[in-house]
């Protein structure tokens, strides 16, 4: 596939990378036909691999194990599997373009020789890579990755310390510096993710723009991805997140996490959260000297990338004045919703389990002409339909078995 363009969005986290991720994803078929790839061999929607395999050996983190890589041990065989399965998938294909996305190349990738190992693999595919960098105000920013931050396991609150402790994962300067000096600053696409500034007031349609080759005409556009929690969900995780732990712990996935954040997230529909413990413009002066940096590198105006917030918008957090009566019965109509869908979950799991081995017990009894087979598997189906049987598969099986019988 040489001579063909690979564009490859690092992010930054938080500003709608999700959404484009969710659009390529259920759009593959059709952009295949306009001759542009999204890859799967990647990832199925973010394209976490590409981080696993550029990352130094000895680091182990989330991601990693998500992927599969547990220990250092298995990063050096993963990564061979995963660059041959890569270049198979392209090798075969024959179109214009491809796009990869993934948020965690911006803030995971954090040396030089980390975003050339990236670099020399998509290399060996496409001669021409462009790099396509969002940035957002970083009070916003840092107010969404918080909102994260809970539904990811974590209990802190959002204070001074914590806001410091961002200073390198939004310093956008030194992350455009880093990808800019590897792959060429002409090759470096750095765009502001404001409605004022993507065209149309949307990512899809600014990607669209950039990328040229594409259509989106007519496809299916993904409803807002990965929402920000409100107060009375952030203090909801904050609460159950010390008890329920992480998604990964002590090398592995923790099953006891599930998706509850993004439930919480999904029955939410309290004030979203806001910076308080710092107006917006104080947050903004901690990364002054990186964002005129930035302006200068892009050969941009001064104070052009995130102008000043007027006073009147610098919000107190939702912190300064809860409720404690709202937040305990808000909570409790969040947590009554939660528990409702998980159970619902539950009920179709175990249903599943319980039909999967009746028809294994009653095609055995029909292969071997054993009645005890047959009662086992016809226990199995009452089983289903005292679990719930929310479809009714169990009971149309069931009635279905005792007329063949008959």
């Amino acid at each position: 596939m040489m001579g063909k363009t690979a564009y490859i969005h690092i992010g930054m986290m938080k500003t709608g990378t999700t959404s484009v991720q969710y659009f390529f994803d259920v759009n593959r078929s059709a952009f295949r036909e306009q001759g542009f790839y999204y890859s799967k061999v990647a990832g199925d929607r973010s394209h976490t691999g590409l981080v696993c395999y550029a990352l130094s050996n000895d680091k182990i983190n989330d991601v990693r194990i998500r992927n599969g890589i547990s220990c250092e041990k298995d990063v050096r065989p993963w990564k061979e599997m995963f660059k041959g399965s890569l270049l198979e998938e392209f090798g075969a294909a024959c179109y214009d373009g491809a796009l990869f996305s993934c948020e965690n190349l911006a803030s995971l990738l954090v040396t030089e020789s980390e975003v050339l190992s990236l670099k020399q693999l998509i290399g060996e595919m496409f001669d021409d890579v462009k790099i396509v960098m969002y940035v957002r105000r970083q009070d916003k920013a840092i107010q969404s990755f918080y909102s994260t931050e809970l539904k990811n396991g974590h209990f802190h609150t959002l204070g001074r310390k914590e806001i410091k402790s961002y200073l390198n994962r939004f310093d956008y300067f030194s992350i455009y510096s880093r990808w800019s000096k590897v792959f060429g600053s002409n090759n470096v696409i750095l765009r502001v993710f404001d409605e004022r500034n993507l065209v149309k007031s949307d990512i899809i349609d600014d990607l669209e723009y950039l990328i040229e080759s594409i259509d989106s005409s007519g496809l299916k556009r993904p409803s807002r991805e990965n929402e920000s929690l409100g107060w009375v969900g952030a203090e909801i995780l904050k609460s159950l997140n010390p008890i329920v732990g992480m998604p990964t712990e002590n090398g592995k996935i923790n099953p006891s996490r599930g998706k509850l954040g993004d439930l919480i997230s999904k029955f939410d529909d309290s004030i979203k959260m806001t910076v308080g413990c710092m107006n917006s413009n104080d947050i903004y002066s901690m990364f002054y000297q990186s964002n005129t940096s930035l302006e200068l590198a892009a050969g941009w105006e001064k104070g052009s990338i995130f102008p000043l917030v007027e006073s009147s918008q610098n919000s107190a957090s939702y912190e300064d004045d809860i409720d404690y009566k709202t937040l305990f019965f808000e909570s409790m109509g969040v947590i009554g919703e939660v528990w409702s869908v998980s159970q619902n979950l539950l009920v179709d799991a175990q249903t599943k389990v319980h039909l999967n081995a009746a028809v294994a017990y009653l095609n055995e009894s029909v292969v071997h002409a054993d009645k005890k087979k047959e009662k086992m598997g016809i226990m199995e189906l009452l089983k289903a339909i005292r679990v719930g049987d929310k479809y009714g598969k169990a009971k149309a099986l069931l009635e279905r078995w005792g007329k063949n019988r008959r």
